[in-house]
């Protein structure tokens, strides 16, 4: 269960990332800007994996080559800002899956990108929702990823629900509001 959600801090960072992870919206104010990729990976993984530090850059090499990152041992020398904001998002992808959590929190994970990353990110995504059979919450206000990706949803307005079931159900009923 989700019983240490109501913890203190301590317990609760102990969770964040293994049990539950979040890819953000903004990847550039996500990642720390004077710590190189490898680093932070690095930090997040010995946090909640018993890796030693070779066992530890495999496995930050293997996701980095996981969500498509070309040259992913440049990639770990690297801050932030030397990356595009598609790369920065991958980046993010892959620290939200290293650590295998139960549940992803995707809070507009592809509002910053173009059009083209978008598709090739929401792509990704589902692969490795796919793959390693993670359930991912999409916030999102954009329908038609609602509509490729998402299998249920629930609409909210104002905080309130105003409808919640299978997504084909909710576009099949879309003119009753």
């Amino acid at each position: 269960g989700l019983d240490w959600l109501q913890t203190n801090p301590v317990e609760r960072r102990k969770h964040l990332g293994k049990d539950v992870a979040l890819i953000p919206q903004d990847p550039l104010s996500a990642l720390n800007p004077v710590l190189r990729i490898g680093r932070q990976m690095g930090d997040l993984l010995g946090q909640h994996l018993s890796l030693d530090t070779a066992a530890k850059r495999d496995k930050m090499l293997e996701w980095l080559d996981a969500v498509q990152i070309h040259e992913p041992s440049r990639v770990l020398n690297q801050y932030p800002h030397e990356l595009s904001g598609g790369m920065r998002q991958r980046v993010l992808i892959a620290m939200a899956f290293s650590c295998e959590p139960r549940l992803i929190l995707a809070d507009e994970p592809t509002t910053a990108l173009d059009v083209t990353v978008q598709r090739e990110v929401l792509a990704l995504l589902r692969r490795l929702q796919q793959i390693h059979q993670t359930a991912i919450l999409f916030i999102t206000h954009n329908l038609g990823i609602v509509a490729k990706l998402c299998d249920t949803a629930t609409v909210l307005h104002s905080g309130m629900v105003l409808e919640q079931g299978k997504v084909s159900d909710i576009f099949a009923n879309a003119n009753r509001h």
